[in-house]
């Protein structure tokens, strides 16, 4: 039978126990409150930097688009600019042309004859025929009829490029559609202009075109006196 002394014992073991359980679990709990502090900073360290990346990301899309309106308002100005400028360079060329058309066709007639011994009937600038939806523009034509039968076909650039041969050679090929009362006439291509390179005075020469240059306000054709030029009549007419 247990004594007092043993009860007294096994209660004062009781008591240590739970003490110390009681120390364990305060020890857990200021562990435990420790980690979620921690936690808790940690997440708030984040949520501020997730917050500052934002407003940094902000700031940045702000600028881009005050930076996009900027460049789009410099873009309109400047398209602004490109298209007056253009219109200024097309005015120029255009009052060139005319004026390139005009020297042209006061010399035509005696440059013909000087070379040629042709004087022609009928000189005329500006010359355009429609064909259904098609469209032929002559810069400058002159034709003589009889015995010398011919038609001369000129094209007036300011610097003779490349493409302007192609076009008036399309323009010969498409002539006699065009100009059906002329269709049996020995035709005749010149390109006139103030200037062009070597290799564009030999495309012309190749072609069977003749050339002339500005000189003094005056157009002189400057092919060689050796040079004959291409007749472009139909090769059926020719034949005929």
């Amino acid at each position: 039978m247990e004594t007092l002394d043993d009860i007294r014992a096994i209660l004062r073991d009781i008591a240590i126990a739970q003490r110390e359980a009681d120390a364990k679990a305060e020890l857990k709990r200021q562990q435990h409150e420790e980690e979620m502090k921690a936690m808790r900073e940690k997440t708030e360290a984040m949520r501020q930097e997730t917050e500052a990346m934002r407003q940094e990301t902000e700031a940045m899309r702000q600028e881009n688009e005050q930076r996009r309106k900027e460049a789009e308002k410099r873009e309109k100005a400047l398209d602004k600019k490109i298209a007056a400028v253009s219109e200024q360079i097309g005015g120029i060329g255009n009052k060139f042309g005319h004026y390139t058309e005009a020297l042209i066709l006061p010399s035509m007639d005696r440059m013909l004859h000087e070379r040629f011994g042709v004087q022609l009937e009928h000189i005329s600038t500006r010359v355009r025929r429609r064909l259904g939806e098609r469209m032929i523009e002559l810069d400058d034509f002159g034709y003589r009829n009889g015995d010398v039968n011919a038609a001369y076909v000129v094209e007036v650039k300011d610097i003779v490029k490349e493409r302007h041969v192609e076009q008036m050679l399309r323009i010969l090929a498409d002539f006699p559609d065009f100009f059906p009362e002329h269709a049996e006439k020995h035709l005749y291509g010149i390109i006139a202009g103030i200037g062009a390179s070597d290799d564009v005075k030999r495309m012309i020469a190749n072609a069977g075109l003749y050339y002339a240059d500005i000189t003094d306000n005056i157009f002189t054709l400057v092919s060689p006196h050796d040079f004959v030029g291409k007749d472009f009549r139909k090769t059926s007419l020719q034949s005929a």
